[in-house]
């Protein structure tokens, strides 16, 4: 089941740049070119959700499949044979609200691991709050809960690296434009990384 990763995070980056791109054709033929009918709007809205909806079915199979490693996972979760240089495996398999509360109980916890699960679990919350907070129209409210979700989002973030075995520090690749974010959620979206135990193995043998 862990090789259908990647499977799901193509289907969200494909979504995401089919959904921007019918925006920007429809954008640019609008205030451009003045050209506006009823049939080619209706072709760009189809193009847009066409690709929100495959986003979100990508994203949808990346949580599905951090649930199947919990079913593919041995009884003895702690074993060495799970650890990396981070600590051991986390837990798998989170539903919504084990990952939301983990998520404010670790709220500058930087250290242990995050699972695919508990990390998308937690950007469907951050984003479906982002999204409420539009709605009210209070640039106070707005300011102050976005500030206070910033440091659990870099920890949430820092532990989904490690448990592929990456630094935390690798977050600065949010600085390099577009590029830098599709890396990051190529990291995000792997499996998990038992790096200590595969030495420990080599070592043996």
């Amino acid at each position: 089941m862990q090789k259908k990763g990647p499977h799901g995070l193509f289907l969200i980056i494909l979504g995401t740049v089919l959904a921007c791109a019918a925006a920007l054709v429809g954008y640019w033929s609008l205030m451009a070119q003045g050209m506006y009918s009823p049939t080619f709007l209706g072709l760009i809205l189809v193009f847009i959700f066409l690709g929100m909806a495959i986003a979100l079915y990508g994203l949808y199979r990346v949580v599905v499949e951090g649930w199947a490693v919990s079913e593919a996972s041995p009884p003895d979760c702690n074993s060495m044979k799970l650890h990396n240089r981070f600590g051991p495996p986390p837990m798998v398999g989170m539903r919504p609200w084990q990952a939301v509360s983990n998520y404010l109980r670790r709220y500058f916890d930087f250290r242990g691991r995050a699972s695919r699960s508990e990390f998308w679990w937690c950007l469907l919350f951050v984003f479906l709050v982002t999204t409420l907070l539009e709605q009210v129209n209070n640039e106070t409210l707005e300011i102050v809960i976005l500030w206070g979700m910033f440091i659990p989002n870099l920890s949430i973030s820092a532990r989904r690296l490690h448990d592929v075995n990456y630094s935390g520090w690798w977050q600065l690749l949010h600085f390099l434009p577009i590029l830098g974010t599709v890396a990051l959620f190529i990291l995000w979206a792997s499996p998990p990384n038992p790096s200590y135990g595969q030495r420990q193995n080599r070592r043996k043998t």
